[in-house]
């Protein structure tokens, strides 16, 4: 450790794992001072039952609670707006969210607004630029995603310019998550790897960023092990052990991206979404959008990460025993290759006629990218110019 090294690990979420844990939620709300909860969720998980359970734990608890099921994909300020109107107008004291990661950021920016009185773009781009924390917010996810149930910040979109947008800050955290594993057992086969990858992008990029720290490495490393380990089994098989070993680790490694950064690949990502939605384009996912970018952009990284190599090998179930660094890294590459074409996660991008120069030149315009490499920021390991994103870039067209 050098002099000046400055590093930071907060984890404001409690947690609480296992099955059937969501029999908790009722109490859990009752010792945190919950009275009257706005439960939002979507349209397709309230229609296939798998949350009955949870609604009768509520009603079986004496905790009134209004049922909003309309959170749409990829929610907008304007879509939590609407939420956080209801809550108020219904006099709730607490936000419950049980859905993927549309749902968990729209109920993390409903808590919010719902206690402040602006709107939700009044609080983007800063830390902290609320006078109020959010109001109490237990999320439950219902697949192994983004873990945004344990970040401190929530990306939306602008509903006018349609780019990505962030609240930050601790007092916008969620108080409690509750993992259950049994809330996975809907989930359709592509989300879940949609949703799988975009963890194990989370993890890698934590463990290979710049504001990595020996907590982060840990949390990051242990997640990438359990989500390689059992991501395939979760997808194809019926088995709660794997499908609970992929929410905890995803949920891991969103605590380990939340204090580290991520990379390129996300960096990368923003900028395809805002094309594919500013342009209206055929949707991709964004966990899709991972599987095809990862590669190229771990490949590039690499290079600048030989000293961490080995033990991200490790825990993707590589061997290195009497391997050469170069070896290594293509050993992790021939992993991660393997692991995506068994999930049957595309290998490239959707979109014809779309080119590296156009997503370079686009997401320098948005000032997602710069080619100053002061600018570049922590989620740039390896710093890099035109020539290096348009190489990284045409890995992934087809």
């Amino acid at each position: 450790m050098t002099t000046g090294y400055v590093s930071r690990f907060s984890l404001p979420t409690e947690i609480v794992y296992g099955v059937d844990t969501t029999a908790l939620l009722g109490s859990e709300i009752k010792k945190l001072g919950g009275k009257k909860a706005f439960f939002a969720t979507d349209a397709g998980l309230s229609a296939s039952g798998v949350l009955e359970k949870v609604y009768q734990v509520l009603k079986n608890s004496g905790i009134p609670f209004v049922l909003f099921d309309k959170v749409p994909v990829d929610p907008t300020d304007s879509d939590i707006d609407t939420m956080a109107e209801i809550a108020k107008r219904e006099g709730c004291n607490c936000i419950i969210g049980a859905g993927g990661g549309s749902v968990i950021v729209a109920c993390k920016g409903a808590a919010l607004v719902a206690n402040n009185e602006g709107k939700m773009l009044d609080y983007v781009n800063g830390e902290d630029k609320y006078p109020n924390p959010s109001l109490l917010c237990i999320l439950m996810p219902t697949n192994a995603g983004t873990g945004a149930e344990v970040s401190k910040g929530t990306t939306i979109t602008d509903s006018t310019t349609k780019k990505k947008t962030r609240i930050l800050g601790y007092r916008h955290a969620v108080r409690l998550a509750i993992l259950d594993p049994t809330l996975l057992m809907t989930v359709p086969r592509g989300q879940a790897v949609a949703s799988g990858v975009d963890a194990l992008t989370h993890a890698i990029e934590a463990y290979l960023s710049e504001k990595a720290n020996p907590v982060t490495d840990c949390v990051a490393l242990k997640s990438i092990e359990m989500m390689m380990t059992n991501f395939t089994r979760s997808v194809f098989t019926p088995d709660l052990e794997p499908k609970g070993q992929m929410l905890l680790g995803s949920t891991m490694a969103n605590i380990a991206v939340s204090n580290a950064d991520v990379g390129l690949s996300h960096v990368l990502n923003g900028v395809v979404t805002y094309i594919y939605e500013s342009r209206a384009l055929e949707p991709m996912s964004y966990g899709m959008i991972h599987a095809v970018l990862l590669p190229p952009t771990l490949e590039f990284t690499m290079a600048a990460c030989e000293g961490k190599v080995a033990d991200l090998a490790k825990a993707m179930g590589v061997i290195t025993c009497n391997q050469s660094v170069w070896e290594i890294r293509k050993g992790i590459m021939a992993r991660l290759d393997n692991l995506l074409t068994d999930l049957g996660a595309p290998r490239k991008l959707m979109w014809q006629g779309l080119t590296a120069e156009d997503i370079v030149e686009t997401g320098i315009k948005m000032g997602r990218l710069s080619l100053d490499i002061n600018k570049q920021g922590s989620t740039a390991v390896r710093k890099y110019n035109r020539e290096d994103l348009i190489a990284v870039l045409q890995k992934a067209l087809p």
